[in-house]
């Protein structure tokens, strides 16, 4: 009787793993030193091993946001964040261009490593 429990508890476990969303973690690092990480298929902020500096109002949280800029630079930032209005308010002051060894350390296809921080590609 119990190996068909367990035959059932495997076959559901096996399910629910099934219909789990998909991911795409990628880990970066910062020129002000902060080691991060993100999920690039959620509209969710960045996790970092230091604190956010955003002061941000009632109803958002602090986080970080990982910007692709005009330039063609990628920049990490401390960031105020609603998830349900899908907002983000970005603390400039707190940007730092996302740094590199090659183009693997840059979180985004479509980047280049050059002079150690990331770049679009034209």
């Amino acid at each position: 009787m119990s190996s068909q429990v367990l035959r059932v508890w495997a076959f559901v476990s096996l399910a629910a793993g099934c219909n789990a969303a998909p991911t795409h973690v990628v880990s970066y690092v910062d020129g002000a030193g902060r080691s991060c990480s993100v999920d690039l298929l959620t509209t969710g902020s960045a996790s970092c091993d230091i604190p956010s500096s955003a002061h941000c109002a009632g109803g958002t949280s602090a986080g970080y946001d990982l910007s692709p800029q005009v330039d063609g630079l990628l920049e990490n930032c401390s960031a105020c964040l609603d998830t349900s209005r899908q907002t983000t308010l970005i603390d400039s002051a707190s940007c730092a261009q996302v740094t590199c060894v090659d183009a693997t350390d840059c979180a985004y296809d479509g980047y280049a490593c050059r002079a150690s921080v990331c770049v679009r590609q034209p």
